[in-house]
């Protein structure tokens, strides 16, 4: 994926096409919290395949592959390291700026592959640690089940953009409304809208249609 990067002009043209406001679309860029961090090289890497081990001293983590956050399992000591897959006080931000892709169902699918590992103890990528894994797991499927009945509650007689309906979804974010968040946020929310209507156009619930450019969305019939 490193070496392949071609940069952030086709998902912009993508957000574009998704109602995402072209005024806006720089701003996202300008404040994004990861714009500092952006580098001129590609360091070596190595891809691991799921399966292969790492061994570090006394441990020996199993790769497990979860789509867009790879774990890594220590059978012996019943210890994941989760990165983004799993999080306690909040919701991995599962994105989606491609037609090809669908990825809360690799999402979903990634934590029954998890949930069934025998794991006493989860070491996340922010906020808390985790000591019911297995509970956490069920949150995190009726969240997203909620986000899709949500979705679906907004279409009800009407013909959206993803952008239109990442604005009328309930956000955890301090803000008085829609128009008051920051650009990033709107980034990421209409991402996150992006991949539940994936998920729901592959399963038949909405069809698409393109309207003056912007591809808006509405119920199967």
């Amino acid at each position: 994926m490193l070496e392949s990067w071609k940069g952030l002009g086709t998902i912009a043209d993508y957000a574009r096409l998704n109602g995402f406001p072209e005024n806006e679309i720089k701003a996202v860029f300008d404040q994004h919290p990861a714009a500092e961090f952006d580098v001129d090289w590609i360091q070596q890497i190595k891809a691991l395949d799921d399966g292969d081990v790492i061994a570090i001293g006394a441990y020996n983590f199993i790769c497990v592959a979860t789509p867009g956050h790879t774990c890594l399992y220590e059978p012996n000591k019943k210890i994941l390291l989760a990165g983004d897959h799993i999080l306690m006080d909040i919701s991995p931000n599962i994105v989606c700026w491609s037609d090809t892709e669908n990825p809360l169902a690799h999402f979903l699918a990634s934590l029954d592959k998890v949930q069934k590992l025998q794991v006493d103890f989860v070491l996340p990528g922010h906020r808390r640690l985790i000591d019911n894994p297995k509970d956490r797991i069920a949150e995190l499927k009726k969240h997203h089940a909620c986000r899709l009945d949500e979705i679906l509650a907004l279409l009800n007689g009407s013909s959206m953009s993803a952008f239109q309906i990442a604005s009328n979804m309930t956000w955890d974010i301090v803000s008085e409304n829609w128009d008051q968040f920051p650009a990033p946020h709107k980034w990421f929310a209409t991402g996150e809208a992006i991949s539940h209507i994936r998920y729901l156009e592959e399963a038949g619930s909405v069809t698409r249609k393109t309207d003056k450019k912007i591809i808006k969305f509405k119920i199967s019939k």
